[in-house]
């Protein structure tokens, strides 16, 4: 018998089991609704599955809240055909009014924004090694067009697809180092650069 057939399984208390065949003599059994026990024992099995179902809808509201949790409860395998067709890139948004189109109307900029994404691994790696010069075991720090090379690397429109190619780092590097600043910092807070990476890029 599983456990849920027990729980559901009518039976009598074993202190309350009484032989039948003598009831008309036992004035208890005479004043006892059986169907009223059996009923007590039914509902009784009724209220602990609902008690478990709560525990485990709050169990796995806990787990999708708490990354700690996770630790200690079952947990989907990562497999290569997960990661193939995962190729979703954060993104944030960039406010570069300054390089908007101007209003005819009130002669002002039109606000503008441009997005910046998340690297992929290829993207990172290219990146850092451009900050070097030399053969390996005497590479020197090369700080030119740090925040350009970054810019060029993660700006992008609102799908993700980058909007600039290496080749126009030579106009995008004369632009007002206000504006490149901007969308450097955001793309470098984005893909985890620390302080020190930055210091040490540009040179600072």
């Amino acid at each position: 018998m599983s456990i849920l057939e027990g729980l559901f399984q009518p039976s009598v208390h074993p202190t309350l089991q009484i032989d039948m065949s003598t009831k008309n003599d036992c004035p208890i059994t005479n004043n006892y609704d059986i169907e009223k026990v059996e009923n007590h024992y039914h509902n009784h099995g009724v209220a602990w599955l609902l008690c478990l179902l709560i525990v485990i809808c709050i169990v796995l509201q806990i787990r999708s809240c708490s990354p700690t949790l996770n630790h200690f409860l079952p947990m989907n395998l990562l497999t290569r055909e997960t990661i193939i067709k995962h190729s979703t890139f954060k993104t944030v948004e960039v406010d570069v009014t300054e390089w908007g189109e101007i209003d005819p109307e009130t002669g002002k900029p039109i606000p503008t924004s441009v997005f910046v994404r998340e690297m992929t691994a290829a993207q990172r790696d290219r990146y850092e090694s451009s900050m070097f010069t030399g053969k390996a075991g005497k590479k020197d720090l090369n700080l030119i067009d740090g925040r350009t090379k970054m810019v060029i690397a993660t700006a992008c429109d609102a799908d993700g697809n980058l909007i600039f190619q290496p080749e126009d780092l030579e106009w995008l590097r004369e632009k007002p180092v206000r504006f490149l600043n901007r969308i450097f910092e955001a793309a470098q807070k984005l893909n985890g650069f620390t302080d020190e990476d930055e210091e040490e890029i540009l040179g600072n």
